[in-house]
């Protein structure tokens, strides 16, 4: 199952670093988790760059709704010691896997990534986005694209 997630981003000022990214903060990824399933299981991430600015990023994933924290676009990322227990795990995006595609386009692909996410009562999980490097000033408010593909548990 393929999500796809286009944050909403800041053009100023400049990212920080351990900054949320984009509005929109957690963002809901449905009917993932089939009832038969124990878990899904995140495969693979695409990360499009449309400004070459090549961010590294973490991406973390909830099995309920983190909505004890505020997740507010560029500022610092604190999630509240509740959400931590329904925390299933990270996704880390490292600026060093970039590509340039064609000039001020970078791709980054992470493939194997294995993640675990547990079933939850209506199939959905949550994901919330931070940036963790700093200097980062995007010309547009759609440079990063995010694809993520699930597979079923067996």
């Amino acid at each position: 199952m393929l999500q796809t997630i286009t944050p909403v981003i800041t053009i100023t000022p400049d990212y920080t670093a351990n900054d949320v990214l984009g509005t929109g903060n957690p963002y809901t990824l449905t009917n993932l988790v089939e009832r038969q399933s124990r878990f899904v299981i995140l495969q693979s991430v695409v990360l499009t760059d449309k400004d070459g600015q090549s961010p590294s990023v973490t991406i973390h994933f909830f099995d309920q709704n983190p909505s004890n924290s505020t997740f507010t676009d560029n500022s610092a990322l604190s999630i509240h010691a509740t959400d931590w227990t329904y925390h299933c795990g990270a996704a880390v995006l490292d600026t060093g896997d970039f590509i340039t595609a064609n000039g001020s386009n970078d791709v980054l692909t992470q493939k194997s990534i294995g993640l675990e996410i547990p079933h939850t009562a209506n199939g959905d999980i949550y994901a919330v986005l931070q940036i963790m490097g700093g200097g980062l000033n995007f010309a547009t408010t759609d440079a990063l694209i995010f694809k993520m593909c699930f597979v079923p548990s067996a």
